[in-house]
């Protein structure tokens, strides 16, 4: 059986939003089938990466947070310097 398009196929969205609404708004248009970017900076990323972290000798413990991954499912994530010309000029590509 073939699969039926999702209403957002073909829809980029950039989340640069931080903590739960904003994050479960860009969840809720990736399961409808939007491709979302989650843009964070690089030593700056969103802070509910810490939390809820059970396993702290994890190798890579920013990316363990059970309440992070949940609100920010079906993304792709990249850390992008946007406050540097180069870096703006990315995002806004």
């Amino acid at each position: 059986m073939a699969r039926s398009a999702l209403p957002l196929e073909g829809t980029r969205i950039l989340d640069l939003t931080q903590a739960w609404a904003g994050p479960c708004a860009t969840r809720t248009l990736g399961d409808l089938g939007a491709e979302v970017i989650k843009i964070e900076a690089p030593g700056h990323h969103d802070f509910i990466r810490d939390f809820f972290v059970i396993e702290s000798s994890a190798l890579r413990p920013y990316n363990v947070s059970g309440y992070f991954n949940e609100v920010n499912r079906n993304k792709l994530g990249v850390a992008i310097e946007y406050a540097r010309p180069e870096g703006r000029e990315l995002v806004l590509a």
